[in-house]
């Protein structure tokens, strides 16, 4: 799925929860920022991506779950898996 660079609306197009980065292999990068609104708060909680790590943790995502995400340069997001027969 092509992720362009600014500011989109994305969701895993395999329904799946886990962490964005390291379950869902959402393509992040330097500068990235997600936004994942919190429905108990009503808020959003950022995600700021910098010199390789996540400084509030990785996001996780539900089954479903969409989230903003600002991206400093275009992607794409593709995952590899198989299903069980």
């Amino acid at each position: 799925m092509p992720i362009p660079a600014g500011f989109s609306m994305r969701s895993s197009l395999i329904p799946q929860h886990g962490q964005l980065q390291e379950d869902l292999a959402f393509p992040i990068a330097n500068g990235d920022l997600v936004h994942l609104f919190d429905r108990d708060k009503k808020k959003y909680n950022l995600f700021p991506y910098e010199n390789g790590k996540r400084s509030s943790g990785s996001p996780l995502i539900s089954i479903a779950e969409s989230f903003w995400v600002a991206k400093t340069s275009a992607a794409n997001w593709g995952r590899s898996f198989i299903i069980p027969v």
